[in-house]
């Protein structure tokens, strides 16, 4: 081997060292990253675990019964009682997995228990609509509840106390409505078992070669009055106890949103937490993925898979909520 060749080759076997050291002084940082997380939130946990104000006892289990006999076995945190009860809530495809999941970091950070009682029975392949007792969950004190996408449980209305917060989440109902047409036909999970799986996989059967025009203009009248009894609902309850975010208006303002939030609830969380969860939570798909949950970002989803004829009809059919919730049918429409 000739002296330059010999080099060539020491100076490629240089190179590849030299790219793997990088690769895992990066893949270490990203570790000592993580590993510094966990020990402040472990930190986070045992202060707040010996806080006077904090109950001190583990999570105490409570059986919700429902329609039909069935009973489900859930684990509660104990709740802070002298705080009020916090309820994140939002119309189904309103942005409620991105928010139910950021709440559940901020409350972690501000230490607030969190129990996501719809999630709850949902995995199990329930329906919160048949459930029984929900007072024997939802009475107790000081947890923030995440998950509600209707504004019922047990098929009565929820009615907040005068010291209950809910922060929720609207948006455009047309744009909803056609986020719902892809979930329920091909991402939204599904229970492992019971009669909801059942329900939820015929649902997506019975969607197979169904033209996304004719889906919505079947489904918009129910969704039209779903989503004027949020509307109704958000109004009805006591001044002061629901604050209301649309979508469009931050789902590219992360931190400004987070931080709104925080400052409305009162919570204590810094300005750095707050921009890292929205860090972790700006996910943006750089192209459409009909089989993902979160399947596009951008507002106005509805004017580039409808029709003019489709969009004139819900139009007319969410013409109130439209003007409640400050959707213009002209600009957006």
């Amino acid at each position: 081997m000739s002296n330059i060749a010999l080099i060539t080759f020491l100076a490629v076997q240089l190179a590849l060292v030299v790219a793997v050291y990088l690769n895992l002084r990066h893949r270490i940082k990203r570790l000592e990253r993580k590993l510094q997380d966990q020990k402040r939130t472990t930190i986070a946990g045992s202060k707040l675990a010996t806080a006077p104000s904090t109950p001190t006892q583990s999570h105490e289990t409570r059986t919700l019964k429902f329609q039909g006999g069935q009973q489900l076995q859930v684990n509660v945190p104990p709740g802070l009682s002298s705080k009020p009860s916090i309820f994140v809530m939002g119309p189904h495809k309103s942005g409620t997995v991105l928010f139910n999941s950021i709440m559940a970091k901020v409350a972690h950070h501000a230490g607030y228990p969190t129990f996501d009682l719809p999630g709850s029975v949902f995995r199990a392949g329930l329906q919160l609509s048949t459930l029984i007792n929900p007072e024997e969950v939802l009475s107790l004190r000081g947890i923030c509840f995440l998950g509600f996408r209707t504004t019922g449980v047990g098929g009565v209305p929820m009615k907040l106390e005068s010291n209950a917060k809910a922060v929720a989440i609207i948006r455009d109902p047309r744009d909803m409505l056609t986020s719902l047409f892809f979930s329920e036909g091909k991402s939204h999970s599904v229970p492992e078992s019971g009669p909801l799986r059942d329900e939820l996989l015929h649902r997506r059967e019975s969607m197979t070669g169904v033209q996304i025009d004719d889906w919505i203009l079947n489904r918009a009248p129910d969704n039209a009055r779903t989503i004027a009894a949020w509307a109704d609902w958000i109004d009805s309850q006591p001044r002061g106890t629901v604050r209301v975010w649309r979508y469009e208006d931050v789902i590219f303002h992360k931190a400004e949103w987070i931080q709104s939030v925080v400052d409305w609830l009162g919570w204590e969380v810094s300005a750095d937490i707050v921009a890292r969860v929205a860090d972790e939570h700006d996910h943006r798909p750089d192209s459409e993925d009909t089989s993902k949950h979160i399947r596009r970002v951008a507002p106005g989803d509805h004017k580039g898979k409808l029709t003019p004829e489709t969009v004139a009809e819900l139009n007319h059919l969410f013409k109130d909520v439209i003007h409640r919730w400050g959707y213009d049918s002209h600009s957006l429409g």
